[in-house]
């Protein structure tokens, strides 16, 4: 036996009270003469007997009504496993699971109010002096304070559903964090979730401390079904009015059973521009079509969304997408007699408007309103075009560099190695035609479907020889010398040619080929920007087109409903990023202004892991090797007492309070019973 409360059994000593007063409170008995005495001595023995086992009967009684009052105020348990915690103060934290998943219902109503509940039934299970802590998916800065008893039931009333999710790895480094200072003799750690696959981190170092206690109630739904819109893309990467769109939309059934007829929903900027109808089997994706034509330009916030009876947080997906009215493209021309070839296919397309610069005369302050640069036959490269254009690339830009007999090569070689590219060591003259191009690339995506083995490539009479290729080769020559070479650096891409469009080095510059690729790399930088980001992620969204976000003309904010934020602003690699807010839990699309114009809009949605309502097991529970762990099904009716048992055994004081009022009860018993009889 054990007790929780040892410091009260030194009250055991006052047991000495009874003790001392029946030792000091014998009655002297007076001598009186009569003259026939016989008979009254044998009264006077029996009297004297019996006056004794009544002092004797009392004094056991109230030494036991002591005794067992003490005992009642050190509560006393019987270890029921070994695992039971040891006698003492308690540490109690309690993780609260408020995905959106504990939205779900079974039979006792909603899953998160039944957490609720029970959390407070685990409160109630300790002592007032013992300290606990209430832990959200939120991670809000109020879980990491020490609580009293009232102020924790206080917490789990206002903890409400949240678009985080956590790891059981992320959750104790929180629980330890605020409970690795503290001299608790036990540590007790609670965890009140339906348990989905991702609360079990997918790494296997998970490390638990064998002297905290581990208690986990679990929570099921009733029906285990969801439909999921997981994601969008468009067909094309750039958008332009009055043109045709094809919007690609991932939907997934994760129910056991088909779904007929579901209705899908298209609107941009709140106006309704399609409607579909359709049918998932069990457990399986599709990927719907909507077309439709765009208005008018700018950025435009667009949703698709569904009705279903389950989860809803996965039944819109929201999006932006800009329609542009011009592509910048900046040449900057170093021979007048090539650059005629480069302007007549921009002429072409009305969307692409083209600037040149000469060498001398490089504009640098456009460089952050430029979506592609040409380097057409550079003599010199300095230093700070070099740096320049370093950060341009890294801004997720494009960047096209054709090279000429005319060309330093020393500078050019040092703007390449910036780029990890290949330098030029040479050139070689054997006229031949290109052979291949890489259809797997995006520079020939919806280009060209398939090649046929008679078609009349370019001519080329003479190109460069570089010290290696890139990873990624377009175009090849006969001999397999890569003649168009593309490099990933950074958010950008680099292409760089082996030849010139002089005619001396072949018939590229008048060949139809020429066309589709100048026409499709400013297209392919339009496609870098994610069409959404995830709500609570740690998003850095480029903003590139804002040179001096700090200024004090610019009076930036950020809304989304009702919540406003001042932005934060972040310069990584020379590149403007704007920070999304932490605080940022809801859904839609975030509007970026500037003294109150609509300057961005970024498009938000709740993370889809908990989409798929995949939970753990019991068998996937006990892998996680928990010596002492506790597993409690959510259904059971007094989880407090279920607490308190495996918490500090079987409880012994409500015996000991009825012990000592039996023998209280005994003492009243024994002192009328010998009434009669004089003390």
């Amino acid at each position: 036996m054990r007790f929780s409360n040892p410091n009260i059994l030194f009250s055991l000593l006052a047991v000495s009270i009874p003790i001392l007063i029946h030792l000091f409170n014998l009655r002297k008995y007076k001598r009186v003469l009569f003259s026939n005495v016989q008979q009254l001595k044998e009264v006077q023995q029996e009297t004297i007997k019996k006056q004794k086992l009544k002092h004797i009967l009392v004094l056991l009684a109230r030494i036991f009504f002591i005794v067992f009052l003490v005992f009642a105020f050190a509560k006393p348990y019987l270890p029921i496993n070994p695992n039971t915690p040891k006698s003492g103060n308690n540490s109690v934290s309690i993780y609260i699971d408020n995905s959106y998943s504990m939205s779900l219902q079974n039979e006792n109503g909603n899953l998160l109010d039944q957490a609720k509940i029970k959390a407070k039934e685990i409160i109630t299970a300790y002592q007032l002096q013992d300290k606990f802590q209430i832990i959200t998916n939120d991670f809000s800065v109020e879980s990491q304070q020490i609580l009293t008893k009232e102020l924790a039931i206080k917490a789990v009333d206002e903890v409400k559903l949240s678009a985080n999710t956590r790891t059981i790895d992320a959750i104790i480094a929180r629980q330890n964090a605020l409970f690795s200072t503290f001299t608790s003799v036990n540590k007790n750690y609670f965890y009140l979730s339906d348990y989905q696959k991702n609360f079990i981190s997918k790494r296997k170092s998970q490390s638990f401390d064998s002297t905290i206690f581990y208690r986990m109630v679990v929570f099921k739904p009733s029906v285990i079904e969801n439909i999921s819109i997981d994601s969008v893309w468009f067909e094309t990467p750039i958008h332009m009015a009055n043109q045709k769109e094809k919007l690609l939309v991932r939907i997934t059934n994760h129910a056991d059973h088909d779904c007929k007829e579901i209705p899908v929903k298209l609107q941009i900027n709140n106006i309704s521009k399609a409607l579909n109808s359709i049918s998932l089997n069990e457990n399986s994706s599709i990927v719907d079509t909507f077309i439709f034509t765009n208005d008018n330009e700018g950025v435009q916030n667009a949703k698709v969304f569904l009705e279903s009876e389950q989860l809803a947080f996965d039944d819109q997906y929201y999006f932006t997408y800009t329609i542009a009215n011009a592509l910048p493209v900046l040449l900057i021309d170093g021979n007048k007699n090539t650059s005629p070839f480069i302007q007549t296919v921009y002429r072409t397309e009305p969307l692409i408007k083209l600037t040149t610069n000469q060498f001398d005369q490089i504009n640098f302050s456009i460089f952050d309103l430029t979506e592609t640069i040409i380097l057409n036959e550079p003599i010199n490269v300095s230093d700070g075009l070099v740096q320049a254009l370093q950060k341009f690339v890294s801004n997720g830009k494009s960047l096209i560099i054709i090279p000429s007999e005319r060309t330093n090569f020393n500078s050019l070689n040092q703007l390449l190695n910036v780029f990890q590219m290949p330098n030029c060591i040479g050139i070689q003259s054997n006229t031949q035609n290109i052979k291949s191009l890489n259809l797997n690339e995006k520079t020939f995506e919806d280009v060209f479907t398939k090649i046929s083995q008679d078609v009349n490539f370019p001519i080329i009479k003479k190109h460069f020889i570089w010290n290696r290729n890139t990873t990624s080769s377009l175009m090849n020559l006969q001999d397999g010398a890569s003649v168009l070479q593309k490099q990933k650096f950074k958010k950008g891409d680099v292409f760089l040619f082996s030849f010139s469009l002089d005619p001396t080095f072949g018939d590229f510059a008048e060949h139809p080929l020429m066309v589709p690729i100048f026409l499709k790399i400013p297209q392919l930088v339009s496609s870098n920007q994610p069409l959404a980001y995830v709500v609570s992620g740690k998003n850095l969204v480029p903003m590139n087109r804002i040179a001096n976000p700090l200024s004090d003309q610019n009076k930036y904010s950020l809304s989304i409903g009702n919540q406003l934020w001042i932005p934060e602003w972040k310069l990584v690699n020379s590149s403007v990023k704007l920070v999304i807010p932490s605080d940022v839990n809801e859904a839609g699309w975030l509007s970026l202004k500037n003294n109150q114009q609509s300057i961005a809009s970024i498009a938000l949605n709740y993370n889809r892991s908990e989409s798929n309502l995949n939970y753990i097991t019991s068998s996937e529970l006990a892998s996680l090797n928990i010596n002492k762990l506790k597993v409690y099904d959510a259904t059971i009716q007094n989880l407090k007492n279920s607490i308190s048992q495996d918490s500090l055994g079987l409880q012994l004081w409500k015996i000991c309070v009825i012990l000592a009022l039996v023998f209280l009860a005994s003492e009243v018993l024994i002192l009328r019973f010998f009434s009669r009889f004089n003390p």
